[in-house]
């Protein structure tokens, strides 16, 4: 009888685990459903890299991304998650915070946004090129379309 119970317990988990999926471009985990105490969310999704909660029952962000770039916001990982084809969005949720939107710098069809943090005489950055028109991540010269600098 114990053997027929964990038998059944294995397949309800993998059916549950088959709703999950997990997008490695922007670190974040969609779950089906998460159980809180007593509480149950549906459409759950979670950035795994800081456990942030991106958000509850629709794609629409609830918090994690913040105004001002800190140390914290630039590290090689959160860089190489940056893909052709991202929007300014998808790299605001992966770097955890707002580009500069001083420092638009615009050439031949392409725009260069900065993330940036500039403390204790130490300057990081991320930049990353991006087709005008669509606003997504696109090569600037050969296969380059980001840089990086003090991490």
């Amino acid at each position: 009888m114990k053997q027929l119970f964990l038998l059944a317990a294995l397949s309800l988990s993998a059916v549950t685990a088959q709703a999950d999926t997990f997008d490695p471009t922007t670190n974040t985990l969609t779950m089906d459903s998460v159980i809180v105490g007593d509480q149950k969310y549906f459409n759950v999704v979670v950035r795994i890299d800081q456990f942030t909660v991106l958000g509850v029952g629709s794609s629409v962000p609830i918090g994690g991304v913040n105004e001002i770039c800190g140390t914290e916001n630039f590290t090689i990982d959160k860089f190489n998650a940056i893909q052709s084809g991202m929007s300014i969005d998808q790299i605001n949720q992966t770097i955890g915070c707002k580009f500069d939107p001083g420092s638009a710098v615009r050439t031949g069809g392409l725009v260069n946004y900065h993330w940036m943090n500039a403390t204790g005489g130490n300057v990081q950055f991320i930049s990353v090129f991006f087709d005008e028109s669509s606003l997504k991540v696109t090569a600037a010269m050969g296969n380059q379309f980001k840089s990086s600098a003090g991490f």
